[in-house]
């Protein structure tokens, strides 16, 4: 019969209050360790922030690189973190941005600069692969690096290829608006005004302008990307209307906004997976610098700290890493308003030399070198800067009145928030600045109810911790159950899963030692053995349960080890691949809308594509073969002509199917009839030989195997369970799949004698495991990955795990081992048969009795099989052996 008609023997006590939060909510664990790329496109205060973040990272036990350009190399290898050198000029992209205001209208009244700026932002896109993927070549003795994870800022734009490349998660920071569109203020490089308009059409402006930035960045870099990804990423392609930001914003991918809660809130437009974390910034200091910066100060700038004893606090005054144009018009202009107002200022060069200083007497002004602004501010009574986030951020949690003078982009959203929230003045950009206006804007910094609104503002950030809400939200949001090893989390350990094995229609997620093991497996493929595996086979699919089968491996030293399982699917195909924590489906359509506009463009582009095989075929094998060769592929471009024709229809209908079925069928799909959009993880090396490099390094024993194979018995025929259930991949993602809780209980009810042989349980553990799923489909629309139901069994049998352990104890001749999967999980006819193969097996070999005793304990076996044969040893006395 194909289904059982067995009624459960138990039911859940309507009465009854099972409280299973601890394994149905808590988070699944982390691998202890993960390799984690930072990857930074910016000046030195968009990569300041992160050697906190980085730091914090460290000290959960992770390995952290930050990959960034080669100007600020020495300030990432200075606080002891592993480094990789990024392509681009940050100098070079800050002036071309004060050129074209850092806007769209902008950049089109400049278009001889798009060019260059192109071009070094393709080098900055390719130099993302190696970043993740090479040590650091200055660095001889850095170890190999692969990343395990992704934090990126966009500017960098290669994070999300690299990402789908690898299969691995990624995480946006920045302290800027960009992906994710809001109706509360417009995209920083749009160029619209930030000045606070609640009509409809200026909301909607603001919203449409995250839409068409993308557009317009996607169409200039989208050629370059697309030959990148063929050519060296091993992805295919991406369509023109199926830019970056729209794959980002699809695949639900977190955005950490660096900045203060207090300051800008969360926009209520925003969805789930964005937060605003708080701006990242050392713990804040005293206001009276500590006794060793103080000296350290006044030894560096011992005629500016003397400046600072003899009056009242002065006006800090700086522009970070900002160009300016005429440098001596802005500081001929501070002086003078000085001189008017009678008032001390301080000016910190950056990028642009600002010499301030005079001969008059009292100097009411003072140039400062590079140092701390954790020293520096406390000495000052307000701040004059561009506006960057980190600035503006800095300024205000030391409670100081601000004017923002910006430069380009996000700056003139700063400097209107600082406005908003009383605590400066309406900003002036630097090219519109004169005497007159600085000397009525740093008389308003002086104002009583600004000083008061800024030292309030200053309470409310003091509360925060924008590194630890950061910390918090990236690992938060890591597809933790698509990253842990199936069949070692049955075991309640936390390995990273690496690769796939794939048997039998069923597919578990394992670690390297596990698939090593498992491609050691073979079967006795005699014509007997064929016919058993068919007929085993063949009784599974029509009873619907499992039947027993024995498999032998040639794993080290467990080689022709027979081992009885429960699994037939162990038989027939079985294929070991990598494994993808992440998958972003780059391209994916939600809707039909969608599948129609990019199924239409891309059959387009095809079709344009074809009749060009003439050209490229031919081209291609004259490189090669010379004449001969351009005459064969003029002979073969027809053929290609025809196949890329027909891929065209068949990417057309593709689109439309898939945007059909993710509309209305409620189960999303990566694709429908394309396989080839299915992104596969880069091959680093070939898979055979990677995992015998493993069983050479981790040499498994002969306990730890059989302990681990008896794992994977457990976890398939969970996965047979899970697959009953009809999985389908949640909304928000495509990591992994899940099955609705109550989909499971009523299998299980329906089921119940083929579920239990599945998982081998009994009455007490089964009642639990059934009360554990009947308790989670209470809960609406909660849905459970395969790792939780592994968790959920790991739960189960902890009682009879602890209960073997203790049994087990006075069996133990040498220091405690834990007891076999075998003694946990058989019943006693199942482990006594294969504690009679074990005897027969010793009882053969050559061993000496010592070794005998050894193999004994290591295998949890009674010793009493090594004890001498009287009339053996009776009868080899009288032979004279």
């Amino acid at each position: 019969m194909m289904f059982s008609s067995a009624k459960p023997t138990h039911t859940l006590d309507e009465e009854s209050n099972f409280d299973f939060h601890e394994v149905l909510s808590e988070k699944l664990p982390l691998p202890p360790k993960i390799n984690v790329c930072i990857i930074i496109c910016g000046t030195h205060g968009d990569c300041l922030p992160f050697i906190g973040l980085a730091h914090a990272l460290q000290e959960k036990g992770h390995r952290v690189r930050i990959a960034t350009h080669v100007v600020h190399r020495k300030a990432v290898t200075s606080k002891d973190i592993e480094y990789y050198p990024l392509a681009g000029d940050p100098k070079q992209l800050s002036q071309w941005m004060v050129e074209t205001g850092g806007s769209l209208l902008g950049e089109a009244r400049r278009p001889e600069l798009i060019p260059q700026k192109t071009a070094m932002v393709n080098q900055i896109i390719k130099s993302c692969w190696p970043a993740v993927t090479e040590p650091d070549p200055d660095d001889l003795d850095e170890k190999p690096f692969i990343a395990d994870a992704v934090i990126a800022n966009p500017p960098c734009l290669g994070h999300i290829h690299v990402c789908e490349a690898l299969g691995i998660p990624l995480h946006i920071m920045f302290p800027q608006p960009w992906y994710y569109g809001t109706k509360e203020f417009p995209h920083p490089m749009s160029g619209l005004t930030y000045a606070k308009k609640d009509t409809m059409a200026q909301r909607q402006k603001n919203f449409q302008s995250y839409g068409a930035f993308h557009v317009l960045m996607w169409a200039a870099v989208s050629n370059t990307v697309n030959e990148w990804r063929t050519k060296v990423l091993k992805l295919p392609l991406v369509a023109l209307s199926e830019g970056v930001a729209q794959g980002i914003e699809r695949a639900n991918i977190p955005f950490s906004a660096m900045w203060s809660p207090s300051f800008v809130p969360k926009p209520s437009d925003w969805p789930e997976q964005c937060r605003v974390v708080g701006t990242f910034t050392s713990p804040k200091k005293s206001p009276q610098p500590q006794d060793n910066l103080q000296s350290e100060m006044e030894e560096e700038f011992p005629s500016f700290v003397k400046w600072l004893a003899e009056g009242p606090k002065p006006i800090f005054i700086g522009f970070g890493s900002m160009v300016i144009k005429d440098p001596q018009k802005i500081a001929s202009i501070i002086k003078k308003a000085a001189q008017s107002l009678n008032c001390r200022i301080v000016v910190q060069s950056g990028w642009t030399k600002l010499d301030v200083e005079g001969d008059e007497i009292p100097r009411l002004c003072h140039n400062v070198g590079p140092c701390p602004h954790d020293w520096l501010l406390p000495q000052t009574c307000a701040v004059v800067h561009h506006g960057g986030a980190g600035t503006t951020a800095a300024g205000l949690r030391y409670g100081l009145p601000t004017l923002v003078c910006p430069f380009f982009a996000d700056q003139y959203m700063w400097s209107e928030m600082v406005h908003r929230a009383g605590v400066g003045p309406s900003p002036c950009p630097v090219n519109k600045l004169t005497v007159a206006i600085l000397e009525e804007k740093l008389k308003m910094l002086q104002d009583d109810e600004i000083s008061d609104a800024a030292k309030k503002m200053a309470e409310q950030m003091a509360k925060e911790d924008g590194i630890q809400g950061g910390l918090e939200h990236f690992l938060s949001d890591l597809p933790r159950d698509n990253m842990l090893c199936d069949v070692c989390l049955l075991l309640g350990e936390t390995k990273p899963a690496k690769f796939r094995f794939r048997v039998g229609g069923r597919e578990l997620k394992v670690s390297p030692e596990v698939a090593a093991l498992l491609k050691s497996i073979r079967m006795d493929y005699g014509w007997r053995d064929v016919l058993s595996s068919f007929r085993l086979l063949f009784l599974e699919f029509l009873c619907n349960r499992p039947a027993n089968m024995t498999v032998s491996t040639n794993h080290g030293r467990l080689n022709n080890h027979k081992l009885t399982l429960n699994q037939t699917s162990f038989y027939g195909f079985r294929k070991i691949q990598r494994h993808a924590v992440a998958t972003f489906g780059l391209g994916n359509v939600q809707t039909l809308r969608q599948g129609i506009t990019s199924g239409f463009l891309g059959l387009l582009r095809h079709a344009f594509r074809a009749p060009f095989q003439l050209y490229s075929q031919s081209d291609r094998y004259a490189r090669t073969h010379g004449a001969f060769g351009c005459l064969f592929g003029l002979a073969l471009a027809p053929f290609y002509m025809v196949a890329v024709a027909l891929y065209a229809v068949v990417y057309f209908f593709e689109h439309i199917a898939t945007g059909c079925n993710n509309s209305f069928s409620g189960k999303r799909r990566l694709f429908l009839l394309d396989p080839s959009r299915q992104t596969k993880v880069y091959p680093f090396m070939n898979i055979d030989t990677e995992l015998n490099l493993v069983k050479v390094q981790e040499g498994t024993k002969v306990r730890r195997a059989v302990c681990l194979l008896e794992a994977v018995d457990l976890a398939l025929g969970l996965q047979a369970l899970f697959n009953k259930a009809k999985p389908r991949y949640p909304q928000e993602h495509l990591h992994y799949r899940v099955v609705a809780a109550e989909n499971l209980l009523r299998i299980i009810n329906k089921e119940e004698t083929t579920c239990r042989a599945f998982l081998n349980l009994d009455e007490s553990e089964w009642t639990l495991f059934h009360n554990i799923l009947s308790s989670a489909a209470k809960v609406d629309n909660l849905l459970l990955s395969f790792s939780r139901l592994c968790f959920i069994i790991k739960y189960v049998l902890t009682d009879r795990t602890e209960r073997y352990a203790n049994k087990m104890k006075s069996q133990r001749r040498s220091k405690r081992v834990r007891p076999s999967f075998s003694e946990i999980y058989l019943d006693e006819e199942a482990r006594e048969k294969s504690a009679s193969e074990w005897t027969s097996c010793l009882r053969r070999s050559s061993l000496t009795e010592d070794l005998k005793v050894s193999v004994c304990s290591l295998a949890g076996l009674p010793e009493r099989i090594v004890e001498v044969d009287e009339d053996n040893l009776e009868s080899g006395i009288k032979t004279g052996s």
